[in-house]
């Protein structure tokens, strides 16, 4: 049995557990001996992300307003609208529902049995996941989860996949693999090594575990290439509104370029045409719904702010995204249910 369990920061994209990825993990359940569980303090974080992310939407909206307000001449601030406290408060049942929905299907894990003693010690001790500074608590939580849960279950066959961006946590330098001393404290407590594999990439864990589980969906490529039905990636506004937003709010991925360092900080302005170079894959999922995988290209115009005179150029970059999308099939009628940017890769240009 391989157990999945998700850090809080490789679902920050899918608060609700409910996109392409997530799907994938849960289809392959029923074709092999696996399940995905999340920890309760996971779930916890999650909930707070939905209300931050609440509380950003809510401080953009009346950004709008006065922007708006004042470029009208209206003495209106809420010209545009606001979120209701009604609406406020459906996001926030939605996501109790979910929570609710994973808690019947056995998916979470409640908090670890610890003592705030054994938890001080280990702080206190920096024991990773724990760090410098008291920074590691969540962290530590999550790998209580991970030793309670084989300890649990002793059959030798159980094996836990943690997947997490945080390196210093639980990985041993740059590799794929358990921090030593995550190795020495499995073996003092007499629990296999090789019991947890991690990795650090949510899409390297579904092509390493998860994809050659799923059955291949070749109709759909087929219905697409007869013309049968609409090919959704003819320049679909929807995914280029996505790559804005994503852009939007990682804008800081700019700056990873070698040529940035020429630049106090890069602003994102906005991308250009989005167009589909194809489709890679496609993968059967329940219920009738397919999971297709395509890559597109576009354009992004950014905004450098050179250090001498804090001037700002005008500046170019490409941006490759690969995108997920879940999509309904009804015999050769596709629908498109929902698009997920899962990589980017951006290249400065000269």
């Amino acid at each position: 049995m391989l157990i999945i369990i998700l850090d809080t920061n490789v679902l920050y994209s899918d608060p609700f557990l409910e996109k392409s990825r997530i799907k994938k993990i849960i289809a392959a359940e029923n074709r092999a001996d696996l399940k995905f569980v999340v920890p309760a303090v996971v779930v916890d974080e999650l909930q707070n992300i939905v209300v931050e992310k609440l509380d950003k939407a809510t401080d953009d909206m009346e950004s709008l307003n006065r922007k708006f307000a004042d470029l009208s001449g209206s003495t209106d601030r809420k010209v545009i609208g606001q979120i209701t406290h009604e609406q406020r408060q459906a996001v926030l049942d939605r996501f109790e529902g979910r929570r609710n929905q994973l808690d019947q299907e056995g998916r979470i894990l409640k908090y670890p049995c610890i003592s705030l003693e054994q938890l001080a010690e280990r702080s206190i001790r920096q024991q990773p996941p724990f760090q410098d500074k008291d920074r590691g608590m969540r962290d530590t939580i999550v790998w209580l989860n991970v030793k309670e849960y084989l300890r649990s279950n002793p059959d030798t066959n159980t094996k836990i996949l943690l997947v997490s961006k945080d390196s210093k946590a639980f990985f041993d330098g740059d590799k794929d693999e358990l921090h030593d001393n995550l190795k020495k404290e499995l073996d003092d407590e007499g629990i296999p090594q090789d019991s947890v594999i991690v990795r650090r990439d949510l899409n390297r864990a579904i092509a390493d575990f998860i994809s050659d589980r799923l059955a291949n969906a070749d109709s759909v490529r087929c219905a697409l290439n007869n013309d049968r039905i609409k090919d959704f990636t003819d320049q679909d506004d929807t995914i280029l509104l996505i790559a804005q937003d994503w852009l939007y709010e990682h804008s800081g991925i700019f700056e990873d370029d070698y040529r940035a360092s020429e630049y106090i900080g890069i602003e994102f302005d906005g991308l250009e045409e989005l167009l589909p170079e194809g489709i890679e894959e496609t993968l059967a999922l329940n219920c009738g719904q397919v999971s297709v995988s395509s890559v597109w290209t576009g354009q992004a115009n950014l905004t450098g702010i050179i250090l001498a005179g804090y001037m700002e150029e005008s500046l170019g970059a490409s941006v490759q995204f690969r995108v997920s999308s879940i999509v309904q099939v009804n015999d050769d009628q596709l629908s498109v249910q929902s698009h997920e940017i899962v990589d980017v890769e951006v290249e400065l240009e000269e």
